[in-house]
C-alpha cells in the first residue's frame, strides 16, 4: 500500500538532526530497516510488546511491554506508528495523546486503517485471489476499528493552537496522519 514510501517522504520534510525515531508497535523491524535504507537516521527505537529482532541494530534502542508505561516514548522529535494504532481503545489513544502533549515529541507520523464500508467490500474481493478466511476477518476488524477525518487527533487530545495536522486517505484503503507540534 506505499506505507514505507510515505514514511520515508514525511521523514525526509524533518531536518536530518531530528530524524530520532520511536515506532509503536515495532514488531519484526521492516519500517524502521527500510526506512533506514533509503534515509540517514539519527537514531530508531522499537517499542512493543515482544523482543527486538534478531537483526534490530546494536546501536538502536528498544523497549519490551506497554509502550505508555514506558517514560521513554514520548522523549524522541519523532513518533510513528504503522497499523498499531487502530488496536488502541479511546482512554488509551487519550493517555498516549496525554504523553504526547507532556513530552518532546514535535512530529506524529501515523499510518493507520480508514473507515469506511467501500474498503469492507474491496477486501472481500481478496478472496479471489486467496485471502483466507482469517485475513478477512482481521481486515473487517481492523477497518470497522480505523479512522476517519480529525478524530484520531481529537481523540489524541491534539489542540490546533498547539499542532498542525494533516491526513490523507491515499488509494487501498489507509489513513495517513503526519502532525507537526508548532
Amino acid at each position: 500500500m506505499g506505507a514505507q514510501r510515505w514514511f520515508r517522504r514525511c521523514l525526509q520534510r524533518i531536518a536530518p538532526e531530528e530524524r530520532t525515531v520511536h515506532e509503536i508497535g515495532a514488531g519484526d523491524g521492516h519500517l524502521a530497516s527500510t526506512t533506514a535504507q533509503q534515509i540517514s537516521l539519527a537514531r530508531w527505537t522499537g517499542f512493543d510488546l515482544v523482543s527486538p529482532p534478531g537483526d534490530w541494530p546494536a546501536s538502536w534502542g528498544w523497549h519490551t511491554g506497554d509502550c505508555l508505561q514506558s517514560g521513554h516514548l514520548c522523549e524522541a522529535p519523532v513518533l510513528v506508528a504503522n497499523l498499531v494504532l487502530h488496536h488502541f481503545n479511546d482512554s488509551l489513544l487519550e493517555a498516549l495523546g496525554k504523553r504526547i502533549e507532556n513530552g518532546s515529541v514535535r512530529y506524529l507520523i501515523f499510518n493507520e486503517p480508514a473507515r469506511d464500508r467501500r474498503y469492507v467490500q474491496t477486501l472481500r474481493l481478496g478472496r479471489l485471489i486467496g485471502f483466507s478466511p482469517v485475513t478477512l476477518h482481521d481486515g473487517t476488524v481492523s477497518i470497522a476499528a480505523g479512522f476517519q477525518g480529525d478524530e484520531l487527533a481529537q481523540t489524541l487530545g491534539l489542540s490546533k493552537q498547539a499542532w498542525d495536522w494533516t491526513y490523507q486517505l491515499p488509494f487501498g484503503g489507509a489513513y495517513r496522519m503526519f502532525a507537526r507540534r508548532l
